[in-house]
């Protein structure tokens, strides 16, 4: 057995522990609101600074502006190379589709999404925690406030589509379609039942629906008899059906807040 970075132990071959691993992929799910932050607050800097009447002041960027283009700069350098890597080295992934991302933030970040495990299985893993961590922390220390919204499921388009708390309707910000949020996540929902899913992939998946359940909560359903491992995938790894992890999950879901 290998020890992590954070001098937690790992699994099997893996060279990045279940809590870092669960780190890496909360991070890239959080890309694509990060990035309609960033350029928000890009967008509204520059009207700031471009409506200033000409003078000195009106034709220097502001700080904040200029912090939020460079974590974006920087983010989107990141995962071209995280992307690149994985391509060329063939790392492996639970994505059913083939081929490269389209060259957009959002499609990068849900494409590596799909490889976190592979990544933990690869010498290199540990880099690709610290490097993804460390950029999307920058971003959220740039933006300065903590994810507001909820992941409903993609768009017709491809896109990554996100809610705020309450919000019935969902709206598109590259193509201006619109959703009814509840019947997205459970048109997700529906294509995801009946599905076979590692431990690592189904703590990701239900994330997605707003139950945050660590890989080794899983281990600790099965060992409890609590949860039927369905086979294994080509590398030995537990397949589990993810209609009973979703049952699992709101199961020991933390009661709700209601406002009054």
């Amino acid at each position: 057995m290998t020890t992590c970075r954070c001098d937690r132990p790992t699994r099997d071959d893996a060279y990045v522990c279940d809590d870092c691993a669960d780190e890496l992929g909360r991070a890239l799910g959080d890309v694509t609101w990060l990035v309609e932050e960033l350029e928000t607050t890009i967008t509204k800097q520059r009207g700031k600074t471009e409506s200033g009447g000409g003078g000195a002041s009106a034709e220097k960027p502001l700080p904040y502006h200029e912090a939020a283009a460079e974590a974006l700069r920087n983010l989107r350098a990141l995962l071209v190379l995280w992307v690149r890597f994985c391509s060329e080295e063939g790392v492996r992934s639970s994505d059913p589709r083939d081929g490269l991302p389209e060259d957009n933030l959002p499609a990068m970040s849900r494409w590596l999404l799909w490889r976190v495990d592979g990544l933990t299985l690869h010498d290199i893993g540990p880099e690709a925690h610290d490097e993804i961590t460390n950029a999307v922390a920058t971003c959220r220390r740039v933006i300065d406030r903590a994810p507001e919204r909820q992941y409903v499921g993609p768009c017709a388009c491809g896109r990554d589509l996100y809610r705020k708390p309450g919000a019935q309707v969902v709206r598109c910000r590259f193509c201006e379609a619109e959703y009814d949020a509840d019947a997205l996540t459970n048109s997700l929902r529906d294509q995801i039942m009946g599905r076979l899913v590692t431990a690592r992939e189904g703590a990701t998946l239900l994330s997605r629906f707003d139950l945050e359940t660590k890989q080794a909560t899983i281990d600790k359903w099965r060992e409890r008899k609590r949860l039927v491992e369905r086979g294994h995938n080509t590398r030995g790894h537990r397949l589990y059906l993810f209609d009973e992890l979703l049952t699992l999950a709101a199961q020991h879901a933390p009661p709700r807040e209601v406002s009054a």
